[in-house]
């Protein structure tokens, strides 16, 4: 009867054990007596993007073992879960960031980063939960902490400068950043060149890297009020145009090779620029050619702010300029 009383036991034991969520400390089991843990953190904090908000557990005695602690985005944020690093998935909509305990501590500091981006989000706010349920190894009371998140604009205008084109004949296909010429070994490779008002070259190398594709970084303490001209340099074609002269290309139609850019002021504005049909390279295009590819100006509004202007000095189009109205995003 013993035995049977002593194998029930280990039964329900196990029981116990093997019932319990993954995610949910079992350290109630284990240990009995159980530290108090007080979190410091203020109810209400002002931060701006890009800084770090950290929070600090302190122990009456040393925690018995290693267990996870919990920072759980709650769903009246208007911040959402790529706005800080409160960003892994939970249930519910939720977002959480885990942290790891060790075994002895006394005391543990977290930090939760407010991050950068690109979108021109005024007065965000993240309310948090500061510890959770799921806890159980200590005794403590969650602190709700509310993150004021004020908007941050960068002082660089970014663009990422995009050619890559899928391309076949028959039974082959490949794309300018795959191919490679059988003839030289050489792949197809487009350079972007800045110059000033006038057209002097400007020696900015930074999108001339043999990448496919290329960007270019414009900081306003590199640049001086004024407008900036950017072109695109074929410096290799990998011989494409005599490509459907010969197998396995042979037949290949000649085809546009347009660039798209992709720029934005993080925390001003963003947008997609388009080089004009007239101005583009064909598959047929001749290396050392060079083409208009767009337009940018620095300038400084009667506030006294710096800003950039993106557009085609072909057609005075305005592609993007200044602060865009903030974009409601999906929270």
């Amino acid at each position: 009867m013993n035995k049977f009383l002593k194998v029930l036991g280990v039964f329900a034991f196990a029981s116990v054990l093997f019932s319990c969520d993954k995610e949910e400390d079992v350290a109630d089991i284990v240990q009995v007596h159980k530290p108090n843990m007080t979190i410091n953190i203020a109810s209400t904090i002002n931060a701006q993007e890009g800084d770090i908000v950290p929070f600090t557990l302190n122990f009456d005695e040393p925690v018995g073992r290693e267990f996870h602690f919990y920072v759980v985005r709650l769903n009246q944020s208007s911040a959402s879960g790529v706005d800080s690093s409160v960003s892994e998935s939970y249930s519910n909509t939720a977002f959480q960031q885990t942290f790891v305990v060790p075994a002895g501590a006394t005391s543990f500091t977290g930090e939760i980063v407010i991050e950068e981006d690109i979108d021109n989000d005024d007065n965000e706010q993240l309310v948090l939960t500061v510890g959770d349920t799921r806890t159980s190894a200590v005794l403590f009371t969650p602190s709700i902490v509310t993150i004021n998140i004020d908007n941050v604009v960068k002082d660089e205008l970014t663009l990422d400068f995009h050619f890559n084109k899928d391309f076949g004949v028959a039974a082959y296909s490949s794309s300018l950043c795959e191919f490679e010429s059988e003839l030289s070994g050489n792949g197809y490779d487009i350079d972007f060149i800045v110059y000033d008002a006038s057209y002097n070259d400007l020696s900015v190398f930074d999108a001339q890297t043999g990448a496919c594709e290329e960007s270019l970084s414009m900081n306003l303490a590199d640049y001086a009020d004024g407008v900036y001209h950017i072109t695109s340099f074929l410096y290799t074609n990998g011989e494409l145009d005599l490509a459907s002269l010969s197998f396995p290309l042979l037949g290949l139609a000649e085809f546009e090779i347009p660039v798209t850019v992709d720029y934005y002021r993080a925390g001003s504005f963003k947008g997609l620029y388009a080089q004009d049909a007239a101005d583009r390279f064909t598959s047929m295009t001749p290396e050392g050619t060079e083409s208009y590819v767009m337009s940018v100006e620095v300038y400084t509004d009667v506030d006294g702010q710096r800003k950039f202007k993106v557009f085609n000095d072909n057609t005075g189009a305005i592609s993007g300029m200044g602060k865009h109205v903030k974009v409601n995003k999906k929270k």
